[in-house]
């Protein structure tokens, strides 16, 4: 899964990566694969212990962190988001 993702978004690893499954091998898996300088958001939340070798990294602005959840309004905050991108507002996109 790693390679095939590389060969998408380069070999430098994504900046973004945002990992929703709270599965022990995705969440390492997400971690390893963040570029040098980007961010790893955990979303998910793991039922087993987690291994993630983040000393080094760290000191070179990779970030690892969560995100706290049960906020969200998806009746209300879709609908919106898919506002705000019909009227040029908000890109999903690289720009």
């Amino acid at each position: 899964m790693a390679s095939v993702i590389r060969d998408i978004v380069g070999a430098a690893g994504p900046d973004k990566v945002f990992e929703t499954t709270g599965a022990k091998a995705i969440i390492e898996t997400a971690y390893e694969l963040t570029n040098a300088d980007g961010t790893c958001v955990l979303v998910g939340v793991p039922s087993e212990k987690v291994t993630i070798y983040t000393t080094l990294p760290i000191h070179f602005n990779k970030v690892l962190t969560g995100s706290h959840g049960g906020s969200a309004m998806p009746h209300i905050d879709i609908p919106r988001i898919i506002r705000l991108m019909k009227a040029g507002r908000l890109s999903l996109m690289a720009s």
